[in-house]
């Protein structure tokens, strides 16, 4: 029986740790064994009204922006995301609120014998995965509190992930480009192709964000014959910043049904005022109507986006993003081009999976002092060796292997007026968790 969280979460990793034990061989998660877990219980997601959203970029961000505002507008909203920050009961949320332990494991002990059953019919190297087993436990969960809609962020891909199994009223892609290139690849068509898997038959309407010219033309080409009704950033929606500063970002937004004048977020950044554009497009979408003025003011302005362009001190300014490739990197550069400040230290912490050398190509362009550090989670961590090569131009690189001795080294060096925060999720989490603590006493 299963009493804690920690036994429930042990649940959703249990096929998956099962496989990797038994086997040295290639592991396959088979995307319908999804759909069988949830025909087990019952099927929870069936007649419900679904979003999914998938992307390279911004898809976890727009999936809580469109799960918000439809809160905000009184419904009651499923989100399912990931990776989590600080506890992993994140994933599954309803009108922003963490899945309460008690019901975790309720829904947990149900789901057992179901994951068990399903586990034994499978290959030594074939695993039910995590993503399918906590899906189906959030698609419980939203049926026992008879939600509204349910957002589901994609995982990487989107054709073949565990989530993509439903049927979604609406797609949502968000920025499309080279990631994951060994198993989504080799070119950005391909790439592209996974991510506008998620649209289907079922599928009414197609959001699309804003896109590299390429990867726009493409998607043109590749939907010309669906019978979707596709709106595309650009033509049918888009986001105008007017200025940036550390207090957030004052913009405008036209959608296909109206527009949104002299808005305001207390978040950083084009990137984040292009997901939302694309969040209140879709909700105009979904509940088939404009949105008012002043309903979507008092949305932004409690808004919040912990981990992507997150300000965490005013002075010196201290950003936390979880960036972890090159693209991401760019859309950091524009936010500093916002500040000019004379002297930036990036802070990183990267595991050896992601794109640090795009990463440090990026940031060598605008930092004057760069501390490599590693999340404290059992990555792998890259080559120092690696990361010197990639770094020469930069006026000092220096190896921290303790987040909090990186933290306070970087708070600490007195000419530095702009300090940044890139990496995985975890360290993100870890650096804000060192400064909420002990900030203010090391900038005595």
């Amino acid at each position: 029986m299963i009493k804690t969280r920690s036994q429930a979460i042990d649940l959703v990793y249990s096929s998956y740790n099962r496989a990797s034990q038994m086997t040295k061989r290639n592991l396959i998660r088979k995307q319908e064994r999804s759909r069988q877990l949830l025909h087990a219980i019952g099927n929870p997601d069936a007649g419900k009204k679904i979003i999914l959203v998938a992307g390279s970029k911004g898809k976890g961000s727009t999936a809580k922006f469109i799960s918000s505002l439809l809160a905000s507008l009184s419904y009651k909203v499923g989100l399912f995301t990931s990776p989590h920050q600080f506890t992993f009961n994140e994933r599954i949320q309803l009108n922003g609120e963490n899945i309460p332990d008690n019901a975790f494991i309720k829904i947990a002990n149900s789901m057992y014998p179901h994951v068990q059953e399903i586990d034994r019919q499978l290959d030594a190297n074939e695993y039910l995965g995590p993503i399918a087993i906590n899906l189906a436990i959030a698609l419980l969960y939203f049926e026992e509190q008879n939600v509204d809609y349910i957002v589901l962020e994609v995982g990487k891909g989107g054709l073949f992930d565990d989530t993509n199994v439903v049927d979604n009223k609406w797609a949502v892609i968000t920025p499309i480009f080279e990631e994951h290139v060994q198993e989504l690849g080799p070119g950005i068509s391909n790439i592209a192709d996974h991510k506008l898997g998620i649209i289907k038959n079922s599928s009414t309407s197609v959001i699309i964000s804003k896109q590299r010219p390429d990867v726009r033309q493409y998607i043109n080409k590749k939907l010309s014959s669906q019978s979707n009704e596709i709106f595309r950033y650009g033509t049918d929606f888009n986001a105008i910043i007017s200025k940036v500063t550390i207090n957030g970002t004052i913009f405008h937004i036209d959608t296909k049904q109206t527009a949104y004048s002299n808005l305001s977020v207390p978040l950083l950044g084009a990137f984040q005022c292009e997901n939302i554009a694309a969040a209140i497009q879709a909700c105009e979408i979904i509940l088939k109507t404009a949105i008012s003025r002043t309903m979507i003011g008092h949305w932004l302005a409690s808004l919040q986006n912990p981990g992507r362009c997150e300000v965490i001190l005013k002075k010196p300014v201290v950003i936390a993003d979880a960036a972890i490739n090159r693209d991401s990197a760019q859309y950091i550069q524009e936010v500093v081009k916002s500040f000019n400040p004379s002297c930036l230290i990036t802070v990183l912490g990267l595991s050896e999976d992601k794109d640090y050398k795009g990463i440090i190509h990026v940031v060598k362009r605008f930092s004057n002092e760069l501390i490599i550090t590693k999340p404290e989670n059992g990555y792998k961590t890259f080559r120092e060796e690696n990361v010197a090569k990639y770094a020469e131009n930069l006026l000092s690189v220096e190896f921290i292997s303790s987040i909090p001795e990186a933290c306070k080294k970087a708070l600490q060096t007195k000419h530095a007026d702009f300090i940044l925060f890139l990496g995985n999720h975890s360290f993100i989490a870890e650096a804000k968790q060192w400064f909420e603590k002990e900030a203010l006493v090391n900038m005595a």
